[in-house]
C-alpha cells in the first residue's frame, strides 16, 4: 500500500513542475499577445508605435503579476503538501531525539 502512495505523491509533485514549468510560456504568451494587439491598434488607427508600446507595457506588467500571484499559490500548495508527508512518516524509533 505504501507504494501506491508513494506514487500518488510523485505524480502530485510532477504535475507541480509542469505548471511551474507553464508559467514562464504564460507570461511570454501574455506579452506576445498584447504587443500583438497594440501592433494592430497601430495598423488599424494610424497611431504611430503608441499602441505597439502600450500593449508590451499592458503585457508585462499583467504577465508579470499572474506569474506572482500564480508562483505564489503553487508555492503554499507545495509547502502543505510537504507539511501532509511530514504529518504521514512515522518518527524515527519512537524516541525522543533530546534524551542521552
Amino acid at each position: 500500500m505504501g507504494s501506491g502512495a508513494s506514487e500518488e505523491q510523485r505524480q502530485r509533485a510532477r504535475g507541480r513542475q509542469f505548471r511551474f514549468a507553464s508559467l514562464g510560456l504564460e507570461f511570454g504568451a501574455g506579452i506576445a499577445g498584447c504587443t500583438l494587439l497594440g501592433y494592430w491598434i497601430d495598423r488599424t488607427f494610424g497611431t504611430g508605435h503608441i499602441g505597439l508600446l502600450a500593449g508590451a507595457l499592458i503585457g508585462c506588467v499583467g504577465g508579470m503579476y499572474h506569474l506572482v500571484t500564480q508562483a505564489i499559490r503553487l508555492q503554499k500548495l507545495a509547502e502543505q503538501d510537504a507539511r501532509r508527508q511530514r504529518a504521514e512518516e512515522p518518527h524515527a524509533g519512537g524516541r525522543d531525539q533530546t534524551d542521552e
